[in-house]
C-alpha cells in the first residue's frame, strides 16, 4: 500500500487497524520502503507508438528482418531489449523509463543514420494525452 511522504502517521494507523481486525496463528510481517513511482501507462503507450514508428520506417525504406519478413513494432521491442540490455520495462521507475526511452532513440537515430526521428517529444505527448497539464502562453 502506498502512502506519501507527508503522510507518515496514517502509516501507524493502517497497521493499527490491521492489528485490530486479525488474528493470525503464526504472528505478522509488515515490511516499509521506500515508494518508486513505476512507468504510466502513457508512457508505456508512447513507447509502443515509437517502436511502430520505427518498424514503419524500416518497412517503407525497404529493410526487412530475415527471411524478408516486415518489421513490427514486437520485433523492434525485442531488437530495443536484446541491444539495450533490458529484460522488461515494466518495472523501470519513471526516470529509468525516460533514460531508456532516450537511450533507444539514440539507437535508432543512429542505425539510420538519423533518418529516423521520433515524431514528438515525450512531453508533448503526455501534455496531448492530458497527463501533463497544458503549458499557457505568457
Amino acid at each position: 500500500m502506498y502512502f506519501s511522504s507527508q503522510e507518515p502517521q496514517n502509516i501507524i494507523k493502517y497497521v493499527q487497524s490491521v492489528l485490530n481486525t486479525t488474528a493470525p496463528k503464526y504472528g505478522y510481517d509488515v515490511e516499509v520502503k521506500e515508494h518508486k513511482p513505476k512507468r504510466s501507462t502513457p508512457q508505456n503507450d508512447f513507447y509502443w507508438l515509437q517502436n511502430d514508428s520505427v518498424a514503419k520506417f524500416l518497412n517503407e525504406a525497404g529493410v526487412t528482418m530475415a527471411f524478408g519478413l516486415p518489421f513490427t513494432s514486437e520485433a523492434i521491442h525485442e531488437i530495443n531489449k536484446k541491444f539495450l540490455g533490458v529484460q522488461t520495462t515494466t518495472k523501470m521507475s519513471v526516470p529509468e523509463f525516460c533514460e531508456y526511452m532516450t537511450r533507444m532513440f539514440s539507437f535508432w537515430m543512429e542505425k539510420t543514420k538519423g533518418n529516423w526521428q521520433p515524431e514528438e517529444s515525450p512531453f508533448g505527448y503526455l501534455e496531448k494525452v492530458g497527463v501533463i497539464e497544458k503549458r499557457r502562453e505568457k
